[in-house]
């Protein structure tokens, strides 16, 4: 077996080289090297190992503006005409990186048109007028939805719950034209979804619930007033522009 001396003078050569321990600590087995010039080496490969380092974080890119962004002020868009609160949550969550579980809120059901809006504002909309509220459970940006302790509304099964026979129908006009017989909610909140600025979260059965309509070009607020005075459904207007959370009241 060939014998090594790395770098000890006169001393004892060492013997049987361990290549990768030696290339490990970024040694090389140089046959009878001196002292001085076994230090001129090691300069040159921590040298070249610092260089190569820096390089290496060079050229790792710069996290995006989307991800160093807080993910709660992402802009998403959502249009569910009637479906499952975890539903609406799964559609948040493939829009922002966020997941959502929830307790107590299964048979929930609602349907959303809500456009160009953060996240934030999303959720604002959803758990004020949904009378529901979520809290972090250990990771980053999951969260826990579930009933309000103290509330009374709630999202319940109801029974029965109406359900809309007609439909709604868009005539020629502007701003906001619409006619319904018997319709569903959901579908007057589409298209009043699609002809304003405007913003709808329905919950508890309401997004079924008929409505009657016959307008042409009329503003937002008076394609409105009706649902507004409808003392079967509760309309909290929130705190945003032309926003809109609608349910059906508990029997």
């Amino acid at each position: 077996m060939k014998r090594y001396n790395i770098g000890y003078g006169r001393h004892e050569p060492r013997t049987g080289p361990d290549l990768p321990r030696l290339l490990a600590v970024g040694a090389l087995a140089i046959p009878r090297c001196r002292p001085k010039r076994y230090a001129y080496r090691m300069n040159q490969i921590i040298a070249f190992k610092l260089a190569f380092s820096v390089a290496a974080l060079a050229a790792i890119p710069p996290l995006s503006a989307a991800e160093t962004k807080n993910p709660l002020d992402q802009i998403i868009t959502i249009r569910q005409s009637t479906g499952t609160l975890k539903a609406f949550f799964d559609s948040v969550s493939r829009q922002a990186p966020l997941e959502f579980r929830l307790v107590g809120l299964e048979d929930c059901t609602v349907g959303a048109f809500m456009w160009n809006r953060s996240v934030r504002e999303v959720l604002q909309v959803a758990l004020q007028g949904g009378h529901f509220t979520y809290t972090s459970f250990g990771r980053p940006n999951h969260y826990t939805v579930s009933p309000r302790p103290d509330d009374k509304v709630g999202c319940r099964r109801l029974s029965p719950a109406p359900k809309a026979q007609g439909s709604c129908l868009i005539p020629k006009g502007a701003p906001i034209s619409i006619k319904c017989k018997d319709g569903p909610l959901h579908s007057f909140a589409s298209i009043l979804f699609s002809q304003s600025d405007s913003t709808f979260f329905l919950w508890n059965g309401a997004e079924n619930y008929p409505v009657s309509a016959n307008m042409e070009s009329v503003e937002l607020d008076v394609a409105m007033k009706g649902i507004l005075s409808d003392e079967a459904l509760i309309v909290n207007t929130i705190g945003l522009n032309n926003t809109f959370a609608i349910g059906l009241r508990s029997n």
